[in-house]
């Protein structure tokens, strides 16, 4: 062996300048390149569903004769490592052998993949448990075609992953009582079911009939160009109709539908619903109840929800049962969840947990409306960030278009949250007034409370908040703002008034309306300036009288309150904050006819910068003259602090009076005339003058 070597290098050495020689009988020889490579078949086509061998030739003979295979379109034909090729879809394609040993040689053979072979004929009803299957590869072509509508009342009918059935004009799938159908893809072999004309409305589509079978699932599944009317009664056309049933519905595709992509009965579970797509459907998406729409629109782990866009009608439809217990999440869906009006006024109703995940919109028909009541909750939590905003809205842009929202006994959150164009009409929460959002109580036992931030009331026939009754509170209401509303503002109750703050200007009539009915201040209460006048309306009494009874109520600069003809305002046993400053000052008036105004009975106060005009309309019970500001005491005594900037102009005689008792006022003067009941002396009530 080492002589041999060393010969062939001595040769080597000998010929340095040719590139390729040989050495002797006994040494290595230069490798034999590949040329080429031919492809060759028994014929030039294949069937769809058939196969077709063929070989490979390496050249030249001698040389390694391993190839690799591909397919320029493996949707109409693959092939396999030995040169098997499957037809898929019609259509010319070329297949390629290339050599392992030198990937620049190759060679290939064009082919035609003829037509689909004839389906398999569905022409009786299936009896038991029947299996569809997939018994041609092609995705072009039908494995079935149904020529007679399918009414199972027993067995299950099973669906092969990758199968494609066809269905015959006005066919429909009835899956009944005890009847299930398994209809289970994959994500690689995704179930069809579609009209053997591609046009809307071809077939009926698949109906679960009071069907509660274990076994009823669509996932990976398409279904299309269904939605004929061949039912009666309740039931919805749609690609799947779900009536009092059971079945998991996952990454199904409903689409091209005559009239929905689903419909689903107020009775019907759905284990699993998530990852669905429904679009080109022409009345729309889903048609469901109110207590279905959280099982229909669950979203997948991460909470995406998939698509609900792109129909002819792009709004989800939404019956107005009653949603009760917990759990309903109505996430975003891109197009809104429209309330239906399916009687005369009526309300839709939650007594459980809804939360509204943003960026929501909920829309409802004219007249209709939201009412959260017996401990049930809204929760509508818009973020702010990005514009992510939940909207409450009428499907008319008018005023007055539906009711708007009512809570009642119940303890709920809006942030950044639209409410608009309600306030048609009352909701029937009792005496109250329309608006965007209505807040009452209807059992004093159960407290009403509502957190609000960030909410726009805006567009009310009536008033954009409507907040009433014993037992409501208003929580964290900060940066509300409530414009365009014909009748204001706000309209509350007294003891609500120091709730109200935020942007409250650009209404119909810019005011706050507070009813002074049967409703005492007890809490001290400070009200804010927010730009309109406080309206204190006493509608409703004999005697119109707000009372503070043992708090203070605070004034802040600025603030303007108007009050009702023959209206006062009574502190017992409190506190009177009225102090402005020059830019700010407080203003007191009447609204209309002169008013009785201020007494305070055993009670303190401080006014500076203040106007009060128009009080004195009738006296305070044994205090004999009526006047802008009345102090008066029983046993306890009562003391006001007034400064230089007060302007005083009363309807009767006096600004001032005084009752007898400890009663004093530090400096009179500004109040204009004082009466002092004889035989006192100015200096008893007024030490400074």
């Amino acid at each position: 062996m080492t002589m041999r070597i060393r010969s062939c290098l001595s040769t080597v050495w000998a010929v340095a300048l040719i590139a390729v020689g040989a050495c002797d009988s006994t040494g290595p020889t230069s490798p034999v390149q590949v040329t080429g490579v031919t492809v060759a078949g028994p014929a030039n086509t294949v069937a769809v569903g058939s196969t077709l061998q063929l070989q490979a030739t390496v050249l030249p003979a001698g040389v390694p004769q391993g190839v690799t295979w591909s397919t320029s379109d493996p949707m109409i034909a693959t092939v396999d490592n030995a040169g098997l090729v499957l037809g898929v879809g019609p259509g010319p394609v070329t297949i390629t052998a290339t050599s392992t040993t030198d990937n620049t040689a190759s060679g290939s053979i064009l082919l035609t993949v003829t037509g689909c072979p004839p389906p398999r004929m569905v022409t009786t009803n299936p009896v038991g448990n029947v299996t569809w299957q997939n018994w041609i590869a092609s995705p072009t072509c039908f494995d079935y075609v149904v020529a007679t509508n399918i009414n199972m009342s027993a067995g299950v009918l099973t669906i092969e992953p990758g199968t494609i059935v066809g269905f015959q004009a006005g066919i429909t799938v009835r899956i009944a009582g005890a009847a299930g159908l398994r209809a289970f893809g994959t994500v690689t072999d995704r179930i069809k079911l579609t009209g053997t004309q591609q046009v809307r409305g071809h077939w009926g589509g698949i109906f679960f009939d009071n069907s509660m079978n274990g076994s009823n699932s669509l996932e990976h599944i398409t279904i299309e160009y269904a939605g004929v009317n061949n039912w009666s009664g309740s039931v919805i056309r749609a690609n799947v109709m779900l009536v009092n049933s059971i079945t998991t519905l996952f990454e199904a595709v409903l689409q091209e539908s005559a009239a929905y992509g689903l419909f689903v009965d107020a009775n019907t579970i759905l284990p699993i619903s998530a990852a669905n797509t429904f679009t080109r459907n022409a009345m729309g998406p889903v048609y469901t109840y109110a207590s279905q729409v959280h099982n229909v629109v669950l979203g997948v782990p991460n909470n995406t929800v998939p698509g609900f866009s792109g129909n002819d009608r792009d709004v989800f439809d939404v019956v107005p049962n009653v949603v009760a217990g917990a759990g309903h999440r109505w996430h975003a869906i891109g197009i809104p969840y429209r309330i239906l009006q399916v009687t005369n006024r009526q309300a839709f109703q939650v007594t459980g947990d809804l939360t509204v995940l943003p960026p929501a919109t909920i829309e409802f028909e004219q007249d209709m409306a939201l009412l959260v009541r017996d401990g049930g909750a809204l929760n509508a939590t818009g973020t702010g960030v990005g514009g992510s905003i939940i909207t409450f809205t009428g499907t008319g842009k008018s005023p007055g278009w539906w009711r708007g929202i009512g809570l009642q006994d119940t303890n709920s959150t809006l942030y950044n949250t639209i409410i608009e164009y309600g306030g048609g009409a009352i909701i029937g929460l009792g005496d109250q007034e329309p608006a965007n959002l209505q807040i009452t109580t209807g059992d004093a036992t159960t407290p009403t409370e509502v957190q609000m931030v960030g909410v726009t009331l805006r567009h009310s026939a009536g008033y954009g908040l409507y907040a009433r009754s014993i037992g409501v509170a208003l929580v964290g209401f900060l940066q509300n703002t409530m414009t365009g509303n014909a009748l204001g503002a706000a309209y509350v109750d007294a003891p609500l008034m120091s709730s109200i703050r935020g942007s409250l200007t650009g209404n119909g009539i810019d005011r706050i309306h507070v009813n002074v009915s049967a409703r005492t201040i007890t809490s001290d209460a400070t009200w804010n300036n927010s730009g309109v006048p406080i309206v204190l309306d006493g509608r409703g009494i004999g005697t119109p009288i707000l009372t503070v009874q043992d708090a203070t109520l605070t004034l802040s600069p600025g603030v303007e309150v108007q009050f009702d003809a023959n209206m006062g305002l009574d502190i017992r046993n409190g506190g009177l904050n009225a102090v402005g400053t020059a830019n700010s000052p407080i203003v007191m008036r009447p609204s209309g006819a002169a008013w009785r105004g201020i007494r305070l009975l055993e009670s303190t106060g401080a006014l500076d910068h203040l106007t009060i005009t128009g009080g004195g309309s009738s006296n305070w019970g044994g205090v004999g003259h009526p006047a802008n500001l009345v102090i008066a005491s029983a046993q306890n005594p009562a003391q006001v602090t007034i400064g230089d900037n007060i302007t005083s102009t009363p309807f009767s005689q006096y600004g001032l009076v005084f009752s007898f008792g400890q009663t004093v006022a530090i400096r009179c003067a500004p109040m204009g005339q004082v009466y002092i009941p004889p035989p006192d002396t100015p200096t008893m009530h007024c030490p400074s003058g």
